[in-house]
């Protein structure tokens, strides 16, 4: 996809894709990690191709996490039993607990 993208762009007359400058972090916001010699730091990718890879698979994770969490709610999943339900009873498969429930309804 990236390949594409950049010979899509020099067909286009546009510039390569850069990395932009590397910026410091605050000192206050990394800190120190007592038990390394060493201060944390930031990553810094190698080339555009790599970060533009990350950028790609953070928007499909996102995507799909998203589309997960939707439609995985139990509010969904009763919805959908009572669409099963319905589509069932007009394709007259009733299930065997229903008649007796309603029949005891509308005697009553």
């Amino acid at each position: 996809v990236y390949k594409k993208a950049v010979d899509k762009s020099k067909q286009c007359d546009l510039e390569e894709p850069i990395l932009s400058r590397q910026r410091k972090v605050p000192r206050r916001i990394i800190g120190f990690n007592p038990t390394s010699s060493s201060r944390d730091t930031n990553h810094v990718w190698k080339s555009p191709e790599e970060y533009f890879r990350a950028q790609y698979f953070e928007i499909i994770d996102r995507m799909i996490n998203g589309l997960d969490e939707r439609f995985n709610q139990e509010t969904f999943r009763f919805l959908m039993s009572i669409e099963k339900l319905i589509v069932d009873a007009a394709n007259g498969d009733i299930p065997e607990g229903i008649n007796d429930m309603f029949s005891k309804c509308i005697e009553g």
